[in-house]
């Protein structure tokens, strides 16, 4: 067996990667002015499925 259809199957099989010519990066989105951080800096709740009070969440 050759290796010209591996070869060939290769080739044709590159063009599938490209992104293509009419590619445009979308626009930035600017955050709006109001936007605030978040100031609560606490650790995670590591139980915090219990607050829905499903107990099957609890097996």
């Amino acid at each position: 067996m050759t290796r010209t259809p591996l070869l060939l199957l290769g080739v044709l099989m590159l063009p599938a990667c490209a992104v293509g010519p009419d590619y445009k990066r979308p626009p930035e989105i600017k955050a709006s002015p109001d936007w605030t951080e978040a100031t609560n800096n606490s650790a995670v709740d590591a139980l915090w499925w219990m607050r829905l009070g499903d107990e099957q969440l609890n097996d």
